[in-house]
């Protein structure tokens, strides 16, 4: 019980911003129970010193840490603590790029916790499947899975990953250039972290501080700091419910696959089969002229100038 109870309290340190003190706190934890052979806090210490590792910027080491953990458990069957590590191995996959072992981790750690019916675990593994599917640049899956994310912190009072979870969508605001709903919804994160005293992870804080400068950038300094005022002023109802309605109000971006229009993404989606622009029309029922028009549009949109570029991209997003 002390084990577990030290194991805690380094988790929440971690989570207060206090690194140093936790990471001596559970190392110091992790020794001694090796040591000893006492090791019944070791699969509640080994998850929170791993993630403090992925949070501080050293992910290959965090990964490491929960690769033992996972091997250790998974032929024990203790769904709670295997979930857990997964959780954890996966966000230490997706914060060194392999995102192939992340997804599997992921889902097999958000499986577990609906088996044992966790919405804190299955609200954790969630976030990361979101943020997984925000760097293959899957804007759609990634605003489902946050808003799923979201729904499940709200409905179990886990106030923390609430805030966690507007900033992501926030980003993701940001990504589509919706930069009030953006500046509102990191407003409203940035006061229920006060209220809670959460922190940010370091290794979040470089790209945090690029989306408040684009929204800052669009904005303008005065309408900025207003919506910003705004948001921070929100309820945890009221910013739930503000991002659920702002969501389906956003306009399309002006760039990236998410400002395809609906006949863009069957033209290219047409396209990237290998069809030529003629045949592309005899399926839409539109003129070869017109396909050219639109397709002129997506290498615009997308970045990019041929038609291979094109076929790559619609093969990779849709595994």
């Amino acid at each position: 019980t002390a084990g577990i109870a030290t194991a805690l309290l380094g988790e929440i340190e971690s989570l207060t911003g206090r690194y140093n003190s936790a990471g001596a706190r559970l190392s110091s934890f992790l020794e001694r129970a090796s040591a000893t052979g006492d090791y019944l806090g070791g699969p509640f210490g080994v998850p929170a010193l791993a993630q403090l590792l992925v949070g501080r910027g050293t992910p290959a080491d965090g990964r490491d840490m929960a690769e033992g953990l996972v091997e250790l458990l998974r032929p024990l069957g203790f769904a709670y603590h295997l979930s857990q590590g997964l959780r954890v191995l996966g966000a230490a996959h997706l914060a060194t790029g392999d995102l192939e072992a992340a997804k599997a981790a992921l889902i097999e750690a958000k499986e577990l916790a609906a088996s044992i019916n966790n919405p804190w675990l299955a609200a954790h593994a969630t976030h990361h499947l979101g943020e997984l599917a925000r760097q293959q640049d899957d804007t759609a899956q990634a605003e489902n899975l946050h808003h799923e994310a979201l729904t499940l912190r709200a409905r179990t009072g886990l106030r923390p990953g609430v805030a966690e979870s507007l900033e992501s969508l926030a980003a993701l605001a940001t990504s589509q250039e919706s930069f009030t709903e953006a500046t509102r919804l990191f407003g409203a994160a940035s006061a229920l972290r006060a209220k809670t005293g959460l922190a940010r992870w370091p290794a979040d804080q470089a790209s945090y501080d690029t989306d408040l400068a684009r929204a800052r950038d669009a904005l303008g300094e005065p309408a900025f700091d207003t919506t910003w005022a705004k948001g921070e002023a929100l309820t945890i109802d009221e910013a739930i419910a503000y991002v659920s309605r702002a969501r389906g109000e956003r306009k399309r971006p002006s760039s990236g696959w998410a400002s395809l229009t609906p006949t863009e993404l069957e033209v290219a989606k047409l396209v990237a089969t290998g069809l030529t622009n003629p045949e592309v029309g005899e399926r839409l029922f539109i003129g070869r002229g017109t396909v050219k028009t639109h397709l002129a549009h997506i290498f615009t949109k997308l970045g990019i100038a041929t038609r291979s570029e094109l076929a790559a991209e619609a093969t990779r997003r849709a595994t």
